[in-house]
């Protein structure tokens, strides 16, 4: 249900139907997006699914010209400056990034600054 700015996932008993899901609804990579997947299967949600993008960013452009609504992580709308309204998912959610490499103590010294970097940065 929206309230307070926050759409909450789990609908509670007195309203069975959380308003969100009567929007349009706009499917990040082209419903392959496993993190907002599995969010909806975990939650038992199914969205009105009307349009699937493969770019975030033209999700977020039709977001801007009124043709639904979306679910994207914080990565990708912190810094994008559009006209969209951005509401936090209650409860939180959080995705797990990785990144793969044969031995990070036997990589290079700007590998290992980058991991770090990451890290450092995406770690909240």
């Amino acid at each position: 249900m929206l309230r307070n700015g926050i759409i909450n996932l789990k609908p509670n008993r007195e309203r069975p139907h959380c308003p969100a899901l009567s929007e349009r609804f706009i499917m990040p990579a082209l419903g392959r997006d496993v993190d907002v997947v599995a969010l909806f299967q975990e939650n038992n949600l199914n969205p009105n699914i009307q349009f699937s993008t493969l770019e975030n960013f033209a999700a977020m452009a039709m977001i801007e010209q009124g043709l639904g609504m979306s679910i994207m992580n914080e990565l990708i709308t912190r810094k994008w400056q559009c006209d969209v309204v951005k509401l936090p998912l209650s409860p939180p959610q959080q995705i797990t990034l990785g990144i793969a490499l044969p031995s990070l103590d036997n990589a290079s010294p700007t590998v290992k600054r980058f991991v770090k970097y990451a890290v450092d940065r995406l770690t909240c």
